[in-house]
């Protein structure tokens, strides 16, 4: 009898039910009136045909985020821009730019608005118009995370498309006004969930990789990207805690040598 029981007991372990995973339903909803702090470290280096050595730029902006307003599924975001400090390479071409470099940081984006999934819904400079290519840059790299609209467990994926509208705000050395037409995919994955200082934190992955062509006033334009980031997402705000971006991107236009890029860019509290 007692073999039998045994027997059971096991029998019902074995098919007993996992269970289930943890599912997260993640939305941007920072406190109104919370600041975060962040340290925005880029380092590019760049492959020009008019160069016979690769240039270099490394750029630490101090950035200051506050909270200000939501309204339904909108949050206010006000950025202040510290003093960048800006590294060219020795014998850098661009160091005649260095004071129009510095320029265009400091022309950041001043107020952005952000809905519930994380996508930035405008972004304003007090004095000016439209956003630099530099300014939307950062702007998007401190909301890097587009949401899903239904919960997601760890090993979940999604999509979104990116837009290329504006050659510009891709690589400021392409020179052309006009743009690629095409949308390239982004690619997100929930990789896992974390503890930390007493938050719980979701890795989460996104990588956009493919190639868009179009018309400039130089001939046609090629661009080939490829971009992979590495984030950690506060579940409870949906706020970033911290990132690291690696870019690569290639420019051709009219079958002259490719203009080719790589930078890793690092976000960290401070």
């Amino acid at each position: 009898m007692l073999s039998l029981q045994v027997a059971l007991l096991a029998a019902s372990f074995g098919t007993a039910s996992p269970p289930p995973a943890q599912t997260l339903l993640l939305r941007y909803k920072p406190p109104v009136g919370k600041t975060y702090a962040y340290t925005l470290t880029s380092k590019s280096i760049q492959f020009l045909p008019t160069s016979p050595n690769p240039v270099k730029i490394d750029v630490e902006i101090p950035i200051t985020l506050r909270i200000t307003s939501r309204r339904g599924a909108r949050a206010t975001i006000d950025q202040t821009i510290g003093a960048p400090l800006l590294t060219l390479s020795p014998g850098n071409q661009l160091e005649r730019m260095r004071p129009a470099l510095q320029k265009e940081i400091q022309k950041i984006a001043r107020q952005t608005v952000a809905n519930e999934q994380g996508k930035l819904q405008t972004a304003t400079h007090e004095k000016a118009e439209s956003l630099t290519k530099l300014g939307k840059g950062i702007a998007q790299a401190l909301q890097p995370i587009y949401f899903p609209p239904k919960p997601v467990k760890v090993g979940d994926t999604w999509t979104t498309s990116l837009d290329l509208k504006d050659t510009k705000d891709i690589d400021a050395t392409v020179g052309a006004p006009t743009a690629p037409r095409q949308g390239l995919r982004v690619f997100y994955k929930l990789v896992g969930i974390e503890k930390r200082a007493g938050k719980t934190l979701a890795r989460i992955t996104v990588s956009c990789k493919g190639r868009a062509t179009g018309r400039s006033p130089k001939g046609v334009l090629k661009l080939n990207v490829d971009t992979f980031t590495n984030a950690l997402i506060d579940t409870e705000t949906g706020q970033l805690e911290s990132s690291t971006t690696t870019a690569k991107m290639a420019t051709t236009i009219h079958d002259k040598p490719d203009t080719r890029r790589r930078t890793v860019t690092t976000i960290k509290p401070r």
